[in-house]
């Protein structure tokens, strides 16, 4: 780790993605035909490879304050970059592709077509999530009655999302494992 922390004190982000992320990426695309599926096109491969490249690097950043190799400021921008993009990935990029790839199976058609048809429930599941969490309050106060101003509440949309992905992933596991 010695030569990775220092390489990584030197440059900081760029290091971080060309040493970390990238490489990552592609054991993510290795992987996934030999782990997930033998015969599959391209667009679940790289969707694999960047959900498992996005998870290991937040792990690695995890790891890598503890060992206090990056500024604080650097950590807290990868940080967030990973989370936002493991966040849309999520949210957004997962059920888009998978409601494409099994409109395209039951209607026969193009991918192109089957994306533009999957927007529709995409919206609907977008306003499922959104209507989650409003049951379980993540603030004290909504941002919009705290004064903050349209940019600042902006900034809390992701932990707002992440919040309400939080809450599935628990709700999944719970059920997963019997209820306790």
């Amino acid at each position: 780790l010695g030569v990775l922390g220092l390489a990584l004190r030197s440059a900081g982000l760029l290091t971080f993605f060309g040493c970390c992320s990238l490489p990552l990426y592609a054991i993510g695309l290795l992987l996934f035909p030999h782990f997930v599926l033998r015969t599959s096109s391209a667009l679940p491969r790289r969707l694999f490879a960047l959900s498992f490249s996005t998870s290991l690097s937040l792990l690695t950043l995890v790891l890598l304050e503890v060992l206090d190799t990056l500024t604080p400021s650097e950590r807290c921008i990868l940080l967030r970059a990973h989370l936002l993009l493991h966040l849309l990935l999520l949210v957004l990029g997962l059920p888009l592709v998978q409601l494409a790839l099994l409109l395209r199976r039951l209607l026969c058609v193009s991918l192109v077509a089957a994306l533009r048809l999957a927007l529709l429930p995409l919206v609907g599941w977008l306003w499922l999530f959104h209507k989650l969490g409003e049951p379980f309050p993540v603030f004290a106060q909504p941002p919009q009655s705290i004064g903050l101003s349209s940019l600042a509440a902006l900034w809390e949309l992701p932990s707002l999302y992440l919040s309400r992905a939080g809450l599935i992933g628990v709700a999944l596991m719970a059920v997963m494992s019997g209820y306790g």
